[in-house]
């Protein structure tokens, strides 16, 4: 069910970029993010293996793939502006906790960029 749900979120957010050219970079583009995500959460939590250098690796390239989809979108309609408006919060939120320097700080700025990913896909997944 919930990989049923990424699938059409990734489908409906290639469908606002407007290209087929999207669909398969940004399905495994999000496939990265996920994983990344995955590191960041036991990183961060409580009694994790808090690496602040691996945390500015992921967080950077995570930034950086979100600027480059934001940067490649065309905002001729509202659903495309608003997906392009998501992913420039997610380069921001990524600086944000890449530049967290302890385990709870890093964890405040974290759940913030989970929101927005969790936010994005329940926007365009339901």
């Amino acid at each position: 069910m919930r990989n049923t749900a990424l699938i059409v979120a990734v489908a409906l957010v290639a469908a606002a970029i407007g290209g087929a050219w999207a669909s398969a970079p940004l399905k495994a583009t999000m496939r990265d993010w996920k994983a990344g995500l995955g590191t960041l959460d036991e990183m961060t939590a409580p009694g994790g293996g808090f690496d602040s250098p691996q945390i500015s690796r992921i967080v950077n390239q995570l930034s950086d793939d979100a600027g480059r989809l934001a940067s490649r979108l065309s905002t001729s309609n509202a659903q495309a502006q608003d997906v392009k408006r998501r992913f420039e919060a997610l380069a921001a939120d990524a600086q944000s906790l890449a530049a967290a320097s302890h385990r709870d700080a890093a964890r405040v700025k974290y759940n913030a960029l989970h929101a927005g990913c969790v936010s994005c896909h329940d926007a365009y997944a339901h």
